[in-house]
C-alpha cells in the first residue's frame, strides 16, 4: 500500500511519516508540502492508495484544501489534525474526508486501526498471513530441519519470514543456522508484558534471504516452561510485523503442553518418518488434534526421509494414518548434515538438490493455497456487501414510493 502525506507542519509530518514507515502494510510513503501539490502529474493521481492531509480545520482554507486533494487524487483521504468536538470531525467528513486522525491521541494505534479497516473499505487486498506450525510425530523426523528450510524458502519467495523456536528446553534452530543471539525466546517470555512489535523485531537475529529468527536457549536440567499466554502473545506481536511465521513446535509430546497455540496457526504440518513406530505416533497425533477441535483441512502430513532402508511404502503408511500423505521429502543425510555444519539453510546452500526441490514445491503449495483462500473470502465478502446494498436500495425505493403516494 502506498501512502502520501501532505503537510506544511514539519513536526506532524515527521511523526506521521515514522508511524507509517513502521506499519508493515505501508510499502512506500512520500511527504509533500501543500505548495507543491499542484506539481504532481495528473497521471499519478491514482498511484497512492491513501492520502493523509495535515490541516488546521479551524482555518478558512481547510475546505478548499480538502477539495484540492480530492480533485487531484482518487484515493482514500484521511484528515490529520486536532478535533475539538465531534461536530468538527463531521464537518470534515462532509467536506470530502473519508476518515480522521486526531493528533492529540496516540497516532500509532489510530493508524493501525485505520489502515486495517481502510483495506476493506477501499478494496485493497492485504497480503495473506501464514502462521505455520511444524510438529514432529516423534523425535528424529527432521522437524527442525524442515522448519528451518521451509522458513528460508518462504523468505526467498516473500522477501521476509519469521522463524520462532518454541522447543523451549532444547531448541536447535539457532544452532542449525549458526546463530549466537543475545536475545532468546525465554527472555522475551519473561518480560512479555513489555514486548511489542518493534521490540520483538529488534530481538530477532537476521539470517539468510530475509529470514528473521528468534531462537530458544534452554539448558539441560532446566524444566521450566514459558507460560502459554506469553507464547501466544509473541505470535500475536510477530503478526504485527510479519505476514509469514513458521514455528518449530518440536515433537507431539512437547506440544501437548501448548495445545492452545495450535489454534493460532493457519496450517499445521505434521512430520513423520516412513517407519511403523513413527506412523503410529502420527496417527495418535491426528486423533489428538481432532479432540482439540482443530480444522482437519489445516493439517497436512509431511513424510520426511523417504528412501530409508526398510521404510514403509507410502500406501501402507497412508492406510495406517487413515488419510493421504500431503508431501514427501527425500532422504539426503549427507547434504542436510553439510548444511547444518555450515550453519546455513539447505535450500540456500544446495538449491538444486532433491531435498531443496521437494521443499520448494511444498513452499509454493502452501503460499498458493493461502492466496486462493484469501481470494475466495474476498469474493464472498464482496457478494455479501452487494446483497446488502441491493436490500438497502429496495428499502429506499419502497420508502420513496410510499412518500410519493402519501
Amino acid at each position: 500500500m502506498k501512502a502520501l502525506v501532505v503537510s506544511d507542519d514539519v513536526g506532524s509530518a515527521t511523526q506521521l511519516h515514522e508511524v507509517l514507515n513502521a506499519n508493515r502494510r505501508i510499502k512506500e510513503c512520500v511527504t509533500r508540502p501543500w505548495r507543491t501539490l499542484h506539481e504532481v502529474p495528473s497521471e499519478q493521481g491514482d498511484q497512492y492508495h491513501i492520502v493523509f492531509a495535515v490541516i488546521d480545520q479551524n482555518s478558512q482554507s481547510a475546505g478548499q484544501q480538502l477539495q484540492s486533494v480530492r480533485k487531484k487524487f482518487d484515493s482514500f483521504l484521511v484528515v490529520v489534525g486536532h478535533a475539538d468536538s465531534s461536530e468538527d470531525v463531521i464537518r470534515l467528513l462532509h467536506q470530502g474526508a473519508d476518515d480522521f486522525v486526531d493528533l492529540r491521541r496516540d497516532m500509532s494505534s489510530q493508524i493501525t486501526e485505520l489502515i486495517s479497516s481502510a483495506k476493506t473499505r477501499i478494496g485493497i487486498d492485504s497480503t495473506p498471513q501464514n502462521v505455520i506450525g511444524v510438529v514432529g510425530a516423534v523425535g528424529g523426523c527432521g522437524t527442525t530441519t524442515f522448519a528451518v528450510n521451509l522458513a528460508a524458502g518462504i523468505a526467498q519467495n516473500r522477501q521476509r519470514c519469521a522463524l520462532l523456536d518454541f522447543v523451549c528446553q532444547q531448541g536447535d534452530v539457532g544452532r542449525f543456522l549458526g546463530i549466537n543471539s543475545n536475545h532468546s525466546l525465554q527472555e522475551l517470555c519473561a518480560n512479555s508484558s513489555f514486548v511489542d512489535g518493534t521490540m520483538l523485531e529488534r530481538s530477532m537475529s537476521k539470517s539468510c534471504a530475509g529470514l528473521e529468527v528468534l531462537p530458544s536457549v534452554g539448558h539441560y536440567g532446566d524444566r521450566s516452561q514459558p507460560d502459554v499466554s506469553d507464547l501466544r502473545h509473541l505470535i500475536s506481536v510477530a503478526l504485527e510485523k510479519h505476514d509469514d511465521i513458521v514455528i518449530d513446535l518440536g515433537s507431539c509430546r512437547e506440544v501437548q503442553g501448548y495445545s492452545s497455540i495450535l489454534e493460532q496457526t493457519t496450517t499445521i504440518l505434521l512430520t513423520v518418518r516412513p517407519d511403523f513406530s513413527s506412523v503410529c505416533r502420527a496417527r495418535n497425533a491426528l486423533d489428538y488434534f481432532k479432540t482439540l477441535g482443530l480444522n482437519d483441512e489445516t493439517i497436512e502430513i509431511v513424510c520426511s526421509r523417504m528412501g530409508m532402508p526398510g521404510h514403509l511404502e507410502q500406501k501402507q503408511a497412508e492406510k495406517i494414518l487413515g488419510r493421504p500423505i500431503s508431501h514427501t521429502l527425500p532422504e539426503e543425510i549427507s547434504q542436510v548434515n553439510h548444511a547444518i555444519n555450515c550453519g546455513v539453510a539447505l535450500v540456500m546452500e544446495s538449491p538444486k538438490c532433491k531435498y531443496s526441490r521437494a521443499l520448494n514445491r511444498i513452499t509454493h503449495s502452501l503460499l498458493e493455497r493461502n492466496q486462493s483462500e484469501k481470494t475466495q473470502d474476498k469474493k464472498a465478502a464482496t457478494a455479501r456487501e452487494t446483497v446488502g446494498l441491493a436490500q438497502r436500495g429496495v428499502q429506499l425505493i419502497k420508502q420513496t414510493m410510499g412518500c410519493f403516494y402519501l
